[in-house]
């Protein structure tokens, strides 16, 4: 999904989970929603990517900054750069962009639409629409069906999500989400 507003980028980003019903979550939860999500399905090679990925391993307060950054110009900073104006830790987070195509890192900002997703989503964020279309890593596997968001409810996603490509669902996923 590119971004209607680029959180990490100007150029707009393109946003991956790896994992399924999560990305039916995403897309229902919002706060401008749909009725139905409509997942598109890609296979990709990460180690192609590997040194151009910032990868965040949990909800640090630095994540956190990372994110909350982007919110606007009333965020506040609780990590290492507490303390620090707007423009500072804007230029914490494109020190950190430089260089990088993609940002990995976990969801879940409990102060922005992120509450109602499940506490285990993990994103990839591709920063340039431009790369997002060129690459040759990220490969189009299927662009599901409509699947009403009624199969995707607020809150947490146990073990039970799976990771596809659609071929290795298990049959009982499959009727859940009305996938043939």
């Amino acid at each position: 999904m590119q971004a209607k507003r680029s959180d990490f980028s100007s150029k707009g980003a393109f946003y991956l989970t790896d994992r399924f019903r999560t990305a039916g979550q995403y897309v229902c939860n919002r706060v401008d929603h749909e009725e139905d999500a409509i997942i598109i399905e890609y296979k990709w090679t990460p180690a192609a990517l590997a040194n151009q990925v910032y990868e965040w391993p949990s909800k640090t307060p630095d994540w956190k900054d990372f994110c909350g950054v982007n919110l606007g110009d009333h965020y506040t900073a609780e990590g290492t750069n507490k303390g620090k104006s707007l423009k500072e830790l804007q230029k914490w987070r494109d020190e950190i962009l430089e260089h990088r195509v993609m940002i990995s890192g976990p969801m879940g900002l409990k102060e922005t639409t992120d509450a109602k997703l499940t506490d285990n989503f993990w994103q990839y964020a591709l920063l340039d629409q431009e790369v997002a279309d060129g690459c040759t890593e990220i490969e189009l596997v299927k662009i599901h069906d409509p699947i009403p968001c009624s199969k995707f409810p607020a809150g947490h996603i146990g073990p039970t999500d799976t990771q596809g490509p659609s071929a290795g669902f298990s049959a009982a996923v499959k009727a859940s989400l009305g996938i043939k």
